[in-house]
């Protein structure tokens, strides 16, 4: 797929959903878009399956927009099962390169300088613990949250 192609097809998806959702199955996925609505993009970086991505990221987008979004602990999203949302850290190169990079592409092309930032989905282990825990012996996801604590 072109460029063009890409960018064609995640303004469409945005002017028909609001968003568009780039999935690297058993990787990562995040939501492009967002910024048109002056809204964070939101990212997982758990190797989930992709429709379960999919309904998350749908999940705080909806939030975001309706404007009933709550950062931090959260088990609203997955009934008794907490989430850990909190914004990603700015100007990574890292994370830009390697987790968002058409995101970063769609908004140039779009003459939107930048994105409204990220918010990252972090998942807890089968015992409730987090990738900061000392405890935690969970899936690998990397982390690009601000700060850790509710």
């Amino acid at each position: 797929m072109s460029y063009q192609d890409f960018i064609n097809d995640t303004k469409s998806s945005i002017v028909k959903h609001g968003r568009s959702i780039t999935l690297a199955p058993h990787s990562h996925a995040y939501t492009i878009g967002m910024a048109h609505a002056n809204l964070p993009d939101v990212i997982i970086t758990a190797p989930l399956r992709p429709e379960t991505m999919q309904v998350i990221l749908n999940w705080v987008c909806d939030k975001l927009v309706d404007g009933t979004f709550k950062a931090g602990l959260n088990s609203e999203y997955i009934e008794n099962f907490n989430v850990f949302i909190a914004p990603c850290t700015e100007n990574m190169a890292d994370f830009h390169a390697e987790y968002v990079a058409q995101a970063d592409v769609y908004y140039q092309r779009a003459e939107m300088v930048s994105t409204k930032g990220f918010l990252q989905v972090v998942f807890p282990d089968s015992n409730g613990n987090f990738p900061w825990d000392n405890e935690y012996g969970g899936m690998t996801q990397p982390l690009f949250v601000l700060k850790y604590q509710n």
